[in-house]
């Protein structure tokens, strides 16, 4: 009997590709999505110690103007932060795309192994079978010859 062979392994290999692609763009989203957080917690610090000069500076009497740039400062500070944000919440979304992206290229894969799976578990029964049948024949033909030895000698 030929090797077994499952036609749809050069389908099988291309998705399986397609899911370390997958997996591959699910590190970098994260990867950036872990970068984007640290940002949004450096500009939320920024702010805070930003707030705590300008506090400092109304206890110790500064004049109107740097009040003014403390508050400007702050104002471009929040903006940033916002900014930020924003871009925390477009990388959550890049993930979760990601994400859903790796299931399904996983789930394609799955569905080619168990067809994998059950055709060699075919090609498997099919194998013994044909050892089972040939020894079924080597055991009647042996059989015939003793019956025919058999009859010779008596």
């Amino acid at each position: 009997m030929r090797p077994f062979r499952f036609r749809a392994d050069g389908v099988l290999e291309i998705r399986r590709r397609f899911r370390d692609t997958a997996q591959a763009r699910l590190a970098r989203e994260e990867h950036a999505l872990r970068a984007a957080a640290r940002a949004v917690e450096q500009a939320a610090s920024a702010i805070d110690e930003a707030e705590q000069a300008y506090r400092t500076a109304l206890a110790t009497g500064h004049d109107v103007t740097e009040f003014g740039r403390h508050r400007n400062w702050i104002d471009q500070l929040r903006r940033r932060l916002e900014r930020v944000r924003e871009g925390l919440e477009v990388q959550t979304r890049a993930v979760a795309s990601a994400r859903e992206a790796l299931r399904l290229a996983d789930r394609d894969v799955r569905v080619l192994e168990r067809l994998r799976e059950r055709a060699l578990a075919k090609y498997q029964l099919n194998v013994r079978r044909d050892e089972m049948k040939q020894l079924d024949e080597f055991a009647a033909l042996q059989f015939g010859r003793r019956l025919v030895e058999q009859e010779r000698m008596s």
